[in-house]
This record gives structure tokens, C-alpha cells and sequence, in this order.
């Protein structure tokens, strides 16, 4: 046996026979427990697909050699147990946990009804995912709300403002001022133009007059 169960816990008073009955259902229900968590990861893409045929053989061989005083109904027992014991009683868990759950019974039943093409199976139970993930959501974003509630009572009590984020300021440019090129102070151009004596002489007093406004030599 590959893989070693757990040793069962037995009180003092049971008999050699009882002690028989319950060891072989607790070896029993180990290898079903482990066949079907084997075949379980192989189904996901994982597990040892090259032991399954072991397991199951082991599960038989098992089976057949349970005490002659072994019910078949504790066979059955056991084997269902096992394969059931990786599922929470109702009850146990928030309601969070609940949903959880019933997307995992639903994925599982998923899984199981494409191995055999149940396509009407595969339908209805893809229905209960999507109801489970909706719940789980719905759950969740009540939870949220009930939080802030709690939160902002709790400010209001302690007088304590909830603290906004400040913005970033943007990084402010400074601009230099451009260089403004110095005019000549303004002059009556006719009147100018009226004491030179020609054009060019015109031209030429206002080049200097230009240049001397920009500092030039």
C-alpha cells in the first residue's frame, strides 16, 4: 500500500472481531479516499495518472477481502464516507465559506457530468456555479458595506474626520521673460526726413539712431 492511513482509534471493550471489522474499513476507506483523490488531480491535469489502475485494484482486492462478518452496507458506508469526508457538514462554516462550497460542489459536478457528456447535467450545474460565484459576490460587497458603516460610526464617535488624499501639485514652470529689443524713442519722420538733406542721409541717422537704442557701438 502506497500511501499509509491513519491508525484507528479503538475502545478496549471491542472485541477481536470488532477490532478486525473496524481495521479492515479503515484501510478500506483510505484506499478509496486515496483513489479518488488521485483520480480527482488526474481529471484537473495533475496526480499520477499511472497509478490509478493500482488503486483501483488495491480498492477491489480490498473489498473482497473484507471479514466474513462485514456488512455490504458498511462496505458502502465507508467507501462513501471516505469520498465525502473532503466536503463540510452545513453549519460549520460563515456564509462566505457556505458559497465557497457550493462553487466547489458545482465545479465538481461539472467535471463529472462532461467525463459521461451529460450535456443537460453539465448546463444545470454550470447555472449553480454562476448562482454560487453571484452570491459569494453579493456576500462579499455586503460585508464591504457593513464595514464602512462600522468604520465611519467609529470616526463619528471619535470625532475623527476621514482623511482625504491630497493631490499632487503639479511642478509650477517658470518662465523667463524674453529679452524685449530696445526701440528708438519715437521721432516725426517727415519733420526728420524734411531737415536731411537727401535720402541716404535719412537712412543713415536712423541706422545710428537704432543702433545706439541696442547699445552697439
Amino acid at each position: 500500500m502506497a500511501d499509509d492511513p491513519p491508525k484507528p482509534t479503538l475502545a478496549p471493550e471491542h472485541t477481536s472481531e470488532d477490532v478486525a471489522i473496524r481495521h479492515a474499513m479503515h484501510d478500506l476507506a483510505w484506499l478509496a479516499r486515496t483513489f479518488v483523490a488521485n483520480a480527482m488531480r488526474v481529471t484537473a491535469g495533475a496526480g499520477d495518472p499511472y497509478r490509478l489502475a493500482q488503486q483501483a485494484f488495491e480498492l477491489g482486492q480490498a473489498i473482497q477481502d473484507a471479514p466474513s462478518g462485514t456488512l455490504v452496507g458498511h462496505i458502502n458506508d465507508a467507501i462513501a464516507d471516505a469520498v465525502s469526508d473532503g466536503r463540510r457538514e452545513p453549519g460549520d462554516f460563515d456564509d462566505i465559506e457556505d458559497a465557497t462550497d457550493d462553487i466547489e460542489q458545482a465545479i465538481l459536478r461539472i467535471v463529472a457530468a462532461r467525463m459521461l457528456h451529460q450535456t443537460v447535467q453539465v448546463t444545470r450545474r454550470e447555472n449553480d456555479l454562476s448562482t454560487a460565484i453571484c452570491r459569494l459576490e453579493d456576500i462579499r460587497e455586503k460585508n464591504r458595506r457593513e464595514f464602512e458603516a462600522e468604520m465611519a460610526a467609529l470616526r463619528a464617535k471619535q470625532n475623527i474626520k476621514p482623511s482625504i488624499p491630497r493631490k499632487r501639485r503639479k511642478p509650477s514652470v517658470r518662465v523667463q521673460p524674453s529679452r524685449s529689443v530696445p526701440q528708438p524713442n519715437p521721432i516725426d519722420e517727415e519733420a526728420e526726413l524734411a531737415a536731411c538733406k537727401n535720402t541716404s542721409e535719412f537712412i543713415r541717422k536712423r541706422q545710428e539712431q537704432l543702433r545706439r537704442a541696442r547699445g552697439e557701438d
